[in-house]
């Protein structure tokens, strides 16, 4: 990665902070809209960005007859670039576990299993 750094960086706390994110899912919001969400690969002096494993969001509002609706647009990308110049927010993405009803149940049995033992140690002793 060092090559890709550049001299005008090497003491930037920046360019720490930035290479601290390395590996990590990463949510770039570029000026004209789009937001792109995939694994921090590299980067350079000019704050140029390549991402892995990623996806664009866009946003497109349609106009019906009757109503205004908003959509999203997803597209997997693959391996990205993204110019420096464009990005206007840069933040690491957490990715919400998914909710099933397996889950769900599991949370249920910790849950009631808890109540269960809890109840037990406040009993009485049987003398």
């Amino acid at each position: 990665h060092s090559a890709l750094m550049g001299s005008d960086l090497v003491d930037c706390p920046l360019r720490e902070r930035i290479r601290s994110y390395l590996g990590q899912s990463m949510r770039v919001q570029v000026n004209d809209g789009r937001a792109f969400i995939g694994s921090l690969t590299c980067f350079d002096k000019h704050k140029n960005l390549v991402l892995k494993e990623c996806s664009e969001y866009s946003k497109k509002t349609i106009v019906l007859q009757t109503e205004t609706k908003d959509w999203e647009n997803v597209r997997y990308l693959g391996l990205v670039l993204i110019p420096g110049k464009h990005i206007t927010s840069c933040q690491v993405h957490i990715r919400r576990p998914m909710i099933t009803e397996e889950s769900v149940l599991q949370d249920l049995n910790t849950e009631i299993q808890g109540l269960s033992v809890a109840s037990t140690e406040l009993s009485p002793a049987a003398t």
